[in-house]
């Protein structure tokens, strides 16, 4: 399997795309995602299957309506981020200089749930505390985790949110994400990958191992 890597937005957003042979899925949906990942399914002629969001915060999801709209795509999330989709201008921390399209998702995350397009399978993680909906796709295949704002290196997610929760991101941590093999690549929403082994060494927001 190949991950490709774009970042995206005035926030440098990482959105994801998995490609397996000919079929592919995206990670994330970031502010002009569209134009850079159309251009690269267009070039590696691929079958853009789905586009799966780990939470709804503006900056990983303004172009999902682009995808659902022009690619005809099913947008994946969790339900309980499902008002910043439905009403995304009213759900910003600040107001921002351009208007963010409504967006109806297709099909609610459900914890664990096993999807699968064609030979693309992940696992959903339930994973609250940056937000009440976030989420994060295990893929055995790729042995990596994409993590989007829960988990980065070294750091965490804010949660200062109106739905943000630290014991919450803390339990998400522990307990999800870190029953993960050591090996498990983590593809985190912002900035440069890192390890499940390396962050419980080294992220101070949540050192229990040693």
């Amino acid at each position: 399997m190949d991950i490709m890597k774009f970042d995206c937005g005035p926030l440098d957003t990482m959105c994801y795309l998995l490609i397996d042979g000919e079929d592919a899925i995206l990670i994330d949906a970031a502010p002009g995602s569209f134009t850079a990942i159309s251009q690269a399914v267009a070039q590696n002629i691929v079958n853009l299957r789905a586009v799966l969001l780990t939470h709804g915060h503006w900056d990983h999801s303004t172009d999902a309506r682009k995808f659902q709209r022009e690619m005809n795509l099913n947008i994946y999330m969790d339900r309980d981020d499902d008002d910043r989709l439905k009403n995304p201008n009213e759900n910003t921390i600040w107001e921002l200089p351009f208007v963010i399209e409504s967006c109806q998702v297709d099909h609610y995350l459900k914890p664990n749930e096993m999807l699968k397009f064609g030979p693309i399978e992940v696992k959903v993680l339930k994973t609250p505390g940056h937000s009440a909906g976030s989420v994060a796709f295990e893929c055995e295949s790729a042995r990596a985790v994409f993590s989007g704002d829960t988990l980065f290196r070294e750091s965490i997610g804010r949660t200062d949110f109106d739905d943000g929760d630290y014991a919450a991101i803390q339990d998400s941590v522990l307990n999800k994400l870190y029953k993960l093999p050591d090996d498990f690549k983590i593809y985190p929403g912002h900035g440069p990958e890192t390890e499940i082994g390396y962050e419980k060494r080294n992220n101070m927001y949540l050192r229990t191992y040693k």
